[in-house]
């Protein structure tokens, strides 16, 4: 028996912003919106204590999601990203030594805000095609 595996890049995070999203303009005026999400880990020592370690991660979020990210999202605030993982490469201006990174490009992003008294939050999915809804506890839809 054949089992087929299909091709997928799919990357999920829930972390932290560690700083507030940066939002430019491309030459071509779309707008791009860089997040810095922190996860956090716990592993254990050779003498068995535990220590916290976190990584970061760099997520890219495009168009009308990139300005609705910037515009409600701050350092601290709690989010989840589903997106594709890329490894962009460019030519550093000062040295032209060819850089290489690593990034997520975010098609979905649900938000909580940065605290336990900010309960707002939004979900942009742009494979859906939708601006995205604003939602409290309970689920209430306010538009």
């Amino acid at each position: 028996m054949t089992t087929a595996f299909t091709h997928e890049n799919v990357v999920k995070l829930a972390g932290v912003l560690g700083t507030a999203p940066e939002l430019r303009l491309t030459s071509g005026g779309n707008a791009v919106a860089t997040l810095i999400v922190y996860t956090n880990y716990t592993l254990r020592n050779d003498d068995g204590s535990r220590r916290q370690e976190s990584d970061r991660h760099r997520v890219i979020v495009w168009g009308l999601h990139a300005e609705k990210a910037a515009r409600l999202l701050r350092k601290g605030s709690k989010v989840r990203v589903q997106g594709r993982m890329t490894y962009p490469t460019w030519t550093d201006k000062q040295s032209g030594v060819t850089r290489y990174g690593a990034e997520i490009v975010a098609q979905t992003l649900d938000y909580q805000g940065a605290n336990d008294e900010d309960d707002g939050g939004f979900c942009i999915s742009p494979q859906k095609g939708a601006l995205g809804f604003f939602r409290r506890r309970h689920d209430r839809v306010l538009g």
